[in-house]
């Protein structure tokens, strides 16, 4: 039932970010849907594995639910996230950060309750926190990178 569940998040929040308007290119999600990927993936390895703070199931079906969240899941949020508020006032990149938190820690909250992921030296202030840090992350390197593209002219982009 976890694995179902956790398939049919991913497929809608792929599916929201596919028909969603995009203020980056093709090019630009592709790499930064990457990018977020390798730092989603080190971060929570380095949580559970090396700082034991978080613990992730080892039953098969469970542990691809998690790998559903991590591997997908977390950066499709970060490119929701980045392509709703490029080129945005403040308080509209402040309410999808607060949107984007929200539906984080009701994943976390979601693997707690079918004991996907245990915390064992955590809580859900450090995921808010961290969620923080992944979102403000998210907003800078895309800018950067996409200030560092349209200076290299790969691809055009409003001025």
């Amino acid at each position: 039932m976890e694995v179902v569940i956790f398939l049919i998040l991913t497929w809608f929040f792929a599916a929201y970010f596919l028909f969603q308007k995009k203020s980056l290119s093709l090019l630009e999600n592709f790499f930064l849907f990457f990018f977020f990927f390798f730092i989603n993936k080190n971060v929570l390895t380095m949580l559970s594995l090396n700082l034991k703070m978080i613990e992730y199931s080892r039953e098969p079906h469970l542990f691809i639910s998690f790998w559903f969240q991590r591997t997908i899941i977390g950066p499709i949020l970060l490119l929701i996230f980045v392509n709703k508020i490029m080129d945005k006032p403040f308080l509209t990149k402040i309410g999808w950060g607060l949107i984007i938190s929200a539906v984080w820690l009701l994943l976390d909250a979601l693997g707690i309750e079918f004991n996907i992921i245990t915390y064992t030296d955590w809580s859900f202030g450090r995921s808010l926190l961290l969620s923080t840090i992944y979102l403000t992350t998210a907003f800078v390197i895309a800018s950067a990178y996409r200030y560092l593209i349209q200076r290299e002219k790969v691809v055009k982009g409003s001025p």
